[in-house]
């Protein structure tokens, strides 16, 4: 086994992770009180595993089995992140800041590099 790869493989398992809890923190749970159904089979085996992860709260959540295969997932409502998942929600946010933040000053340096190798062009015309 490559630890290296299996590591990568990982982390970029975990990229989908946010895109959906994103998803599942802007929905709303329909005002007439029934649940909404998930039906993309790629949400909703990432909502499924990160209920297995213990990010999601299994309580907010109706899967419709049928032997053994999942047929159906629907949202009941209510808080969907459990503490350790808000953990990493709140983490991932942060990092994704810093490195907005990080660009935009490698903007602005290069910026300003442009700007004064102009100045100093003109200056020995």
């Amino acid at each position: 086994m490559d630890y290296k790869k299996e590591m990568k493989i990982l982390e970029k398992g975990r990229e989908r992770y946010f895109p959906v809890m994103d998803m599942m923190l802007d929905m709303k749970a329909s005002g007439d009180g029934r649940p909404v159904s998930i039906n993309d089979p790629d949400i909703m085996r990432t909502v499924l595993e990160l209920v297995d992860v213990g990010y999601f709260d299994a309580d907010a959540f109706v899967v419709n089995k049928h032997f053994g295969e999942v047929r159906g997932l629907y949202y009941r409502g209510g808080p969907v992140l459990t503490d350790r998942g808000l953990i990493q929600y709140k983490d991932h946010q942060q990092q994704r800041r810093s490195n907005q933040l990080r660009r935009l000053f490698v903007l602005l340096g290069v910026v300003l590099l442009c700007a004064s190798a102009i100045v100093a062009m003109l200056m020995l015309l």
